[in-house]
């Protein structure tokens, strides 16, 4: 992702001014506060799947696995009243299933492997249920487990920066802090910081649209923390 920083770095170098801290203080708390920004707005992000709410960890997992269902629909035997096609279901007779539903449905039968999701992804999720189904639903079922392990990895490699801030990362991430790195720059001579996400979210189209936003955000609560400040001290100096 590349972004201009630089209205936001011209914000906080005048919030360090008017607030009188040093340097590296202001530098790494509102590093911090912008970390926090982005793992808030990275996905998974909390909302509705399937017409239930969740929080942002069971929302991307709930994602996961309906992403997963679209790109095969998983054949389940004792969803079949039909004992033939729950015979043929459970011994995997992936021709003549596909015989048999053409008299019925236009799904293709296909013997289930990881290809076959990652194939069906468009900017990293399937957005509608393809004419697929297998009936390996034990083996997609696995998939869907392994998947959800890594749900949370974009978010990790900006919580690698809030941890090494102090910072209270969720438990849910820890696991994923190795996607992410801190640079603590604040004793060079042209002091900066640096926060790295490492997942292959962060090399995705959407991931400069998520800097930009936590930027802006940022910055403006810089700017209104500068606006009450300037405020505060015009009324002071009104009284003096």
């Amino acid at each position: 992702a590349r972004v201009n920083t630089r209205s936001f770095e011209s914000a906080l170098s005048e919030f360090i001014r008017l607030k009188k801290l040093t340097l590296r203080d202001g530098l790494r708390q509102q590093a911090g506060l912008l970390a926090d920004e982005l793992i808030r707005d990275t996905p998974p992000t909390k909302g509705k799947v399937g017409g239930k709410s969740y929080g942002a960890r069971k929302a991307g997992e709930a994602r996961m696995g309906r992403d997963v269902r679209r790109s095969a629909r998983p054949l389940i035997p004792s969803q079949w009243r039909t004992p033939r096609f729950a015979t043929l279901i459970r011994r995997k007779k992936y021709d003549a299933l596909e015989a048999a539903f053409a008299n019925f449905s236009e799904d293709k039968i296909l013997q289930f492997s990881s290809d076959i999701h990652q194939h069906a992804r468009e900017d990293g999720r399937v957005k509608a249920r393809l004419a697929q189904a297998t009936p390996d639903y034990r083996e997609e079922a696995a998939y869907i487990r392994k998947m959800r392990s890594r749900v949370g990895l974009a978010k990790g490699g900006w919580a690698a920066s809030s941890r090494a801030l102090g910072r209270r990362v969720p438990a849910w991430l820890v696991p994923h802090l190795w996607a992410g790195d801190f640079q603590d720059h604040t004793g060079d001579r042209n002091p900066s910081v640096v926060l790295i996400n490492r997942s292959a979210w962060a090399g995705g189209r959407h991931a400069d649209f998520i800097v930009r936003k936590a930027l802006r955000r940022r910055e403006g609560r810089l700017l209104r923390a500068l606006e009450g400040a300037l405020a505060a001290q015009a009324r002071k100096a009104r009284l003096s």
